[in-house]
């Protein structure tokens, strides 16, 4: 008989990580027998998190997984649907898809974590979009955001509805630390799940989904026309993520009195559902999960400067690389570089010398970049010269640009992945006008759809 996982989150407990390493590792979970299912994917090429119109059971979705399904009833495989919004689904919803999977073997594998953990950090991940952020030192708009979420996290009832529609002994939770997880390792404790002990032959890098913490998510707020006056908000938002997961302070905002009010109306269920469903601890881990009394208010204004200047210094450099735009290039192309139009579009040219170029690598390159080096492939409007190059002050290399790439390790890069990078040809009468620049990703992660 088949065997079905259901993957149902909850939210904010590594899902991202899972369901990139589910499609990453999709070769070796088939040598093995495990298979996330095909139908319905989200993001095919960045994920293998399912997505069903649950609520509407005329959706064309529905018969998509059921015609996966009926494909691999009949096998004595294991088969995983992925997606974090399950654990919310309701008695009516839970049991539609329970209809689908007659004939399979079904477990529910659930990640949960203290209820105020939660809401804090699903908050803050809130404040990634601009229309959804709220200012966190209001505690009207904190409460009302509290208010709307608070009710689903009852996870003994979580628990209940998925027995009452899987039946009883399908559910199986586990408390999202490391502590309590095989190896330490979310993605092993994953995987020994679905039954492979032995991960050695598996991709266990991450691709997270990064949260901004307090102090950033309060400066995109009330810094916003300023911060986007001449950058673009991806850009922003990138350098926010990447100066949260390196600030030392505290991400929390809850005060550890409204902390306490949400663990205590959930304690009589947590204890009910630890007892019940829980496999790996019984209880949540005692933590200091509020604001620090001690932190004075965020300086806004010095936090926008720190990030205004980073932003001029290190512009973010994306997959598509640079291609005949002048404002790139004026960002990119720093030191020693002619910017010039020409019929064809923007050309840089290079003076006499040693010029420069300096950018920094996307704050979730990690799982949709190289795992160990990134190429640099340089468009040349002449033939190909002989240059020597050097990144981030290491010994220059001669290369022929136009022909050999630039190869970055990623492992040298500084704490906000920045690089720089030094062109001097070996001739000043070597003429060398750059019209584009290719990212080439040779230890990419992301593979085929297979």
């Amino acid at each position: 008989m088949a065997r079905l996982i259901i993957h149902a989150g909850t939210g904010k407990t590594g899902t991202s990580s899972i369901q990139t390493s589910l499609l990453v590792n999709q070769r070796q979970l088939a040598a093995a027998g495990v298979y996330a299912l095909k139908s319905n994917r989200s993001r095919p090429r960045r994920s293998a998190k399912h997505r069903l119109a649950w609520r509407d059971p005329t959706d064309s979705s529905w018969a998509q997984l059921r015609d996966e399904l009926d494909q691999v009833r009949d096998t004595d495989d294991t088969f995983v649907i992925s997606n974090e919004t399950l654990f919310s689904l309701r008695d009516q919803q839970l049991k539609l898809l329970a209809g689908h999977l007659e004939g399979f073997e079904v477990a529910v594998l659930v990640y949960v974590r203290n209820q105020a953990d939660y809401l804090q950090t699903l908050c803050l991940q809130h404040q990634k979009p601009r229309e959804r952020q709220i200012d966190l030192e209001d505690e009207v708009a904190v409460g009302e955001f509290i208010e709307r979420r608070i009710r689903g996290l009852d996870y003994y009832a979580m628990g209940e509805r998925f027995e009452s529609a899987f039946g009883v002994g399908t559910v199986h939770a586990r408390v999202f630390d490391r502590r309590f997880m095989v190896d330490k390792d979310l993605l092993v404790d994953f995987f020994y799940f679905l039954g492979i002990e032995d991960p050695s032959a598996l991709d266990l890098s991450t691709s997270a989904n990064p949260s901004l913490n307090r102090k950033y998510a309060t400066t995109l707020n009330r810094e916003y026309d300023r911060l986007v006056e001449n950058t673009r908000y991806a850009d922003v938002l990138d350098m926010a993520l990447r100066l949260s997961s390196l600030d030392q302070g505290t991400k929390w905002f809850l005060t550890e009195g409204q902390v306490a009010e949400i663990q205590e109306e959930f304690r009589d269920s947590n204890q009910q559902f630890f007892s019940k469903f829980v496999d790996n601890a019984d209880a949540f881990p005692e933590a200091e999960n509020f604001a620090d009394p001690t932190e004075s208010g965020v300086d806004t204004t010095a936090t926008a400067d720190e990030m205004l200047d980073l932003l001029a210094e290190w512009p973010r450099l994306t997959q598509k690389g640079w291609s005949r735009k002048a404002g790139a290039a004026r960002r990119i192309f720093r030191t020693g570089w002619v910017i010039a139009r020409t019929p064809h579009g923007v050309v840089v040219e290079k003076e006499p010398g040693v010029s420069s170029l300096r950018f920094r690598l996307p704050a979730r390159r990690v799982g949709q970049w190289a795992t160990d080096d990134l190429h640099l492939v340089f468009g040349l409007v002449d033939a190909s010269v002989n240059c020597d190059v050097g990144v981030n002050g290491g010994p220059a290399a001669t290369i022929r640009l136009g022909e050999e790439p630039v190869k970055i390790n990623l492992e040298a890069l500084g704490e906000l992945d920045q690089v720089e990078i030094t062109i001097s040809t070996s001739s000043d009468s070597d003429e060398l006008r750059i019209c584009s620049m290719d990212v080439e990703l040779p230890g990419n992660r992301m593979g085929s759809e297979g």
